[in-house]
């Protein structure tokens, strides 16, 4: 775990009395690191700071980086982060959309790409991702569809070969997920919208290895990590269509079967700025057009493509164990 610390001081509790919930909030400092835990009641607060006065009188060591007596880390349980991933991804693949599971085995799929132990014998990196993302993270796919062999040799050498999950409450352990988060295979920097989304899928995990007792604390929230800066992106004039350019498309896409819905979708995209899932879900109930001059369009939601390996075509998939 780490440099551990008998200079432990415990502050007393402070009370926040918000609109909806009044929660406690102990603090305490170890080795001269401050470190506090939030409650929804006062008896919760109570023991835990209970736990801690109990540990710091019997003179046991704190660890300085969990900021907890050895006692209390030892309680832990042990689970390599490839098992805690695959479960973590089935726990949310019910209540989740299909576009949040594509995204959210995406974010796994590159954190578990710094958590391997080892590279030795390691797999194409491609085709690591690849059935990672398809297999691993992915509970209809796991139960439905048949791997090759490539396929199975690559996901068994990923099940044997990620650290415990233990291990990110090491810093520096962290820090190289989070700059792996934000990196591209080329080595350059990933758009700033995607890491941040993927963080907070590490961050969402991790708060689920602390109430599976896989961790002491959300080891993310220890850690000062700024996302790489957002691109600002000019628009090139030259591959744009100019209006007379646009109606001219529109006009030879008239001449398809299904024309009229083609210049219906993409003039909603050209002339109105929308996203695709946005005019995909439009209908004429969101319509307010006269006869004469400029009307509404009233948008209420959006229909985004995830591909047909993410969508459950009878309400819910069966979860089956990797």
């Amino acid at each position: 775990m780490g440099v551990t610390s008998y200079d432990v001081r415990i502050y007393r509790t402070e009370v926040y009395e918000g609109k909806r919930v009044t929660s406690y909030r102990v603090p305490w400092k170890v080795g001269g690191r401050r470190f506090n835990k939030t409650f929804r009641n006062s008896t919760q607060a109570k023991n835990f700071k209970s736990a801690l006065r109990s540990a710091a009188s019997k003179g046991e060591a704190f660890y300085v980086d969990a900021g907890l007596p050895v006692s209390m880390v030892r309680e832990t349980d042990k689970l390599s982060w490839y098992q805690f991933a695959v479960e973590y991804a089935d726990l949310k693949w019910n209540s989740s959309a299909a576009t949040s599971r594509r995204t959210d085995a995406e974010a796994l799929t590159a954190i578990t790409m710094q958590m391997f132990s080892t590279k030795s014998r390691m797999p194409d990196e491609k085709l690591l991702r690849r059935v990672l993302k398809l297999w691993a993270f992915n509970a209809k796919n796991r139960a439905e569809r048949p791997m090759t062999a490539d396929e199975q040799r690559a996901l068994a050498w990923a099940q044997g070969h990620t650290r415990d999950v233990s291990a990110l409450s090491e810093i520096a352990v962290v820090r190289k997920v989070l700059t792996g988060l934000a990196t591209k295979l080329d080595g350059k920097p990933r758009a700033a919208s995607v890491v941040m989304h993927w963080r907070k899928t590490f961050n969402t995990a991790m708060g689920y290895a602390v109430e599976r007792r896989l961790l002491v604390g959300n080891p993310l929230k220890e850690v000062k990590w700024t996302a790489p800066p957002k691109t600002v992106r000019s628009i090139d004039r030259r591959v744009v269509a100019n209006p007379v350019q646009a109606r001219s498309i529109f006009n030879e896409l008239m001449t398809f079967d299904n024309g009229r819905r083609l210049v219906a979708f993409y003039g909603c995209l050209y002339f109105a700025g929308m996203r695709p899932e946005e005019a995909a879900a439009i209908n004429k109930e969101h319509l307010s057009i006269p006869a004469e001059g400029w009307g509404d369009i009233h948008l209420e939601g959006a229909s985004p493509f995830a591909g047909k390996e993410w969508t459950v075509r009878h309400g819910r998939s069966r979860v089956h164990p990797s």
